[in-house]
């Protein structure tokens, strides 16, 4: 996976590879987020770095202006919970509830969304700032 980060990276419009391996390596050693290191490290445009990393997990990339939540969506997913997880509700369909989350990788939100809620959770990615 590392390899393919550095690929997206590079695809994204990284000029400093070694610094972004580097980078990788340390989140990984201190088992933290490689993909929230990364952006906070600021070695990659978001945005770009966000949605190539969508489009290689065939995660659907949310592009719709993040402006307010529903209030049944309210409901489901408390404002706590939304914070602390870095999530926004987007929208509940037959399908389950879409959320929008900017790091794929985080499965502790997953499993708390997945337990908490009792319905299939659907995921697409959007910019950390637009969430």
């Amino acid at each position: 996976m590392l390899d393919e980060l550095l690929k997206i990276a590079e695809s994204s419009g990284c000029t400093d590879l070694g610094h972004c391996r580097q980078v990788l390596l340390q989140a990984v050693d201190e088992q933290r987020s490689a993909v929230r290191a990364v952006l906070d490290a600021r070695i990659v445009p978001e945005g770009e770095f966000l949605r190539r990393l969508s489009e290689w997990l065939e995660i659907p990339w949310w592009q719709e202006p993040l402006v307010s939540v529903a209030a049944p969506l309210r409901d489901k997913v408390l404002a706590r919970v939304a914070v602390r997880c870095q999530i926004v509700p987007l929208q509940e369909d037959d399908s389950g509830i879409w959320i929008a989350m900017y790091d794929p990788f985080d499965l502790l939100t997953r499993q708390v969304l997945a337990h908490s809620l009792g319905q299939p959770v659907l995921y697409a990615m959007s910019t950390r700032s637009q969430i």
